[in-house]
């Protein structure tokens, strides 16, 4: 969009989706711009799709996050929280002045959902606006989702995993590299390798701890890409685009 452009919509328009994610490592077989190719994807086609009903904007993508697990990895690039909050925050604050009432983060980074979830609230109420957060991997969408598609064992839909890999296979194949694909399922953290409570994949979130991807994986990559293809991939993007839209529907209708 131009100046023009952009003030015109504003006139019918309230709701902007913010993609996020973050460059960092994804094993050896598929790219460090992984979860910023997914979530520009599901932001723009969500925008898309919902634009027969009412218009929404989609902001130009953060491409740098807070990526602590990875940090000591070639490749991957991390931010301070400091850092990203002040990133975060001056966005919003710039897209509030405009005239957005509205602000939805389509998150594409596992290490951001408990850091924008903490601060949303705050930077919504400084900036007078709505903040949501939407996590594609969010944890009834994806039980829904493992429910009907996964094939792979416990935690074998983690990082660089079935899910990740099928959907880098759907938006771009060229950049998935297929003769490395091997599962790497995790060494520790599981209940496969004895564990009860330190479980990385946990339904229901009622546990947390720190870790590295040093601990539980030598490639990066944590599941079974060897389970991924590109038609799951193309399922998943719509499974989670109807999901977006689904919510924004509801956003939409906030005074």
């Amino acid at each position: 969009m131009n100046t023009e452009e952009l003030r015109e919509t504003l006139k019918r328009c309230d709701i902007v989706l913010i993609p996020i994610g973050t460059v960092e490592q994804h094993g050896n077989h598929l790219p460090l711009f992984t979860d910023n190719f997914i979530c520009i994807e599901v932001a723009e086609r969500a925008a898309e799709k919902i634009s027969n009903e009412f218009p929404v904007v989609v902001a130009p993508l953060i491409p740098f996050g807070k990526s602590t697990e990875s940090k000591d990895w070639i490749g991957t690039i991390s931010l301070e929280p400091l850092t990203l909050f002040n990133l975060v925050r001056d966005v919003c604050k710039s897209l509030a002045h405009m005239g957005f009432r509205k602000l939805v983060f389509v998150n594409g980074h596992g290490g951001h959902s408990q850091f924008l979830g903490s601060v949303a609230a705050d930077i919504g109420r400084e900036t007078k606006t709505f903040i949501a957060v939407f996590d594609w991997w969010g944890t009834d969408l994806l039980s829904e989702i493992k429910a009907k598609h996964q094939e792979s064992r416990e935690a074998g839909i983690f990082h660089a995993c079935e899910m990740e890999t099928s959907q880098i296979m759907f938006l771009r194949p060229d950049l998935v590299s297929v003769d490395k694909i091997q599962e790497s399922y995790p060494t520790k953290f599981t209940t496969a390798t004895g564990y009860r409570n330190l479980l990385i994949e946990k339904p229901h979130h009622v546990f947390n701890f720190s870790w590295n991807f040093e601990d539980i994986s030598r490639s990066g990559a944590v599941g079974d890409p060897t389970k991924a293809s590109k038609e799951k991939g193309k399922v998943f993007f719509d499974e989670l685009v109807n999901a977006l839209c689904g919510v924004l529907r509801e956003i939409k209708e906030l005074v």
